[in-house]
């Protein structure tokens, strides 16, 4: 009978706390800027959670015991610091994670995909991999940090929590969390290690790659021209950062398919990003800078602009 009554004390105090400090919230919440512009997140897709062709029995557990996973939709860039310099990771769209490196008993507090969102992601990528990708000088795609071991993933998790939120004291109980229960699934992916696939930017269908090349002497790019009576359209694909400079031509309009381009047109300067479209009009003296990864489609009001590339 005391236990029973202990542990409704317990849960009244409870839940006398969690009002007290939900009134306190609403009090005194006010509105802040975030560390990382919601441009700049991850866009993640959820996963279904198969429970409808199961017995009840099973639907159950799978209720209880089963973690939402999330599969990233697109490559997915991010500046962290590492030691003294500033690095521009790649996590590979298409890669799945649900935070599992954060021990379950953790999780009522420490969601991984709450606060913790973008070090969950990172750590989990590393857990899963014991590397992450990076973008180096000259923009290629290249390993980082191969075979960092599990305490440097685990710090990474700590001190990129620490400069997204600011929580010191959730990010310490986070990396608290990872070091004492994370060792069951590191040795599980070292158990059934698999290499990590390079990100990559998507190749145009068939219907696109048909066409025939522009002759666009510029590194890391590949361009497919469409030859109209008065026009040409092109559709461009960029592996590396570009720059174009200040340059003046026929009218053209672009729609950028994905990645990143800013423009200084006329001396005004704008970012143009997936689903954007933009005008330059004739005669206008214009720059660009590109991040590898962009693609889109660019009209130019002009049937010579670019010549046939010539086949080897």
């Amino acid at each position: 009978m005391i236990v029973f009554q202990m542990m409704g004390i317990a849960v009244a105090v409870f839940l006398f706390l969690f009002l007290a400090f939900y009134a306190l919230y609403r009090v005194f919440k006010k509105e802040a800027e975030p560390f990382v512009d919601k441009d700049k997140m991850p866009l993640l897709r959820p996963v279904p959670i198969p429970t409808r062709n199961r017995n009840f029995f099973m639907r159950v557990l799978v209720w209880i015991f089963d973690v939402r996973k999330w599969e990233l939709m697109e490559n997915w860039h991010f500046r962290i610091k590492d030691d003294s310099e500033t690095v521009e990771i790649v996590v590979p769209g298409g890669f799945t994670f649900d935070g599992a490196s954060i021990p379950r008993l953790f999780r009522a507090f420490l969601s991984p995909v709450g606060l913790l969102l973008i070090p969950s992601l990172i750590h989990d990528y590393g857990y899963r991999h014991d590397q992450l990708w990076k973008k180096n000088d000259d923009g290629e795609i290249v390993p980082h940090r191969e075979k960092a071991g599990r305490k440097y993933w685990d710090e990474l998790f700590r001190d990129i929590g620490k400069e997204i939120n600011g929580f010191a004291f959730v990010d310490h109980i986070a990396y608290l969390g990872v070091r004492l229960g994370g060792c069951g699934k590191w040795n599980e992916y070292r158990k059934n290690e698999k290499p990590p696939v390079k990100p990559s930017y998507g190749f145009f269908p068939n219907i696109v790659k048909h066409l025939p090349e522009a002759d666009i002497p510029v590194e890391g790019l590949q361009s497919y021209l469409l030859q109209g009576e008065n026009q040409q359209g092109i559709f461009m694909r960029f592996d590396r950062d570009a720059s174009f400079p200040e340059h003046a031509h026929e009218a053209q309009w672009g729609i950028v398919l994905d990645g990143e381009i800013e423009l200084l047109i006329n001396g005004t300067k704008k970012t143009f990003k997936k689903g954007d479209t933009y005008f330059i009009p004739e005669d206008t003296p214009h720059s660009a800078e590109i991040k590898a990864g962009y693609r889109d489609f660019t009209l130019f009001n002009q049937k010579d602009r670019f010549n046939i590339k010539e086949k080897k």
